[in-house]
């Protein structure tokens, strides 16, 4: 009986010291893993990979003598849109509209009642290039997203013409020229 109880005593200290030693590694090992982790928190930053982010295209803000807004007449809005005009169309509910500062830019239209802004963005002005770029609207990052225009004021008038562009703004920027006012006496503009 003797050797039977010791057997079981030895037996269950066995137990509770693969249990204990069990523990221990364990112990061990998440002392270890949160040693390595704290040690990779710790890492100086320049030791990571940045994701690049593309550089803007080079130029500076948008001349001040474009600041303000632009407009071309209804007839722009169903002929780019294909939304057409109320069926009493007048200068004030039927435009396209170009808004210009010295780094944004946006294009909205009033067809229906109501204004909607399709599109807005970055500018930048390189001479008689201006760049658009960062529009949600199109949703493509640069240096894809790029819309690469020539840019020139006549007679008050901004006329816009395409180099390049991956987004639809050309069929807005280059439609007509664009003027400081809704023209009245045309039919939605």
């Amino acid at each position: 009986m003797w050797h039977t109880a010791n057997h079981s005593i030895q037996s269950h200290t066995l137990r509770k010291g693969r249990a204990v030693a069990l523990l221990g590694i364990a112990f061990v090992f998440l002392a270890s893993s949160c040693s390595q982790s704290t040690r990779l928190a710790t890492l100086p930053l320049s030791s990571a990979s940045p994701i690049p982010t593309p550089s803007p295209p080079p130029g500076g803000p948008v001349p001040a003598q474009l600041w303000g807004n632009w407009y071309l007449p209804g007839a722009a809005v169903t002929e780019v849109s294909q939304i057409p005009c109320p069926s009493n169309p007048t200068p004030t509910n039927c435009f396209f509209q170009l808004a210009l500062d010295a780094t944004t830019w946006s294009i909205s239209f009033v067809a229906t009642g109501g204004i909607v802004v399709p599109s807005q963005g970055t500018a930048v002005v390189n001479s008689n290039e201006m760049d658009f770029f960062n529009s949600v609207y199109c949703g493509i990052q640069l240096p894809a997203g790029l819309g690469r225009f020539t840019w020139r004021v006549t007679a008050g008038v901004l006329y816009f013409t395409l180099i390049s562009d991956a987004c639809t703004r050309a069929h807005v920027l280059t439609n007509r020229g664009w003027t400081r006012t809704l023209v009245a006496g045309q039919p939605g503009g």
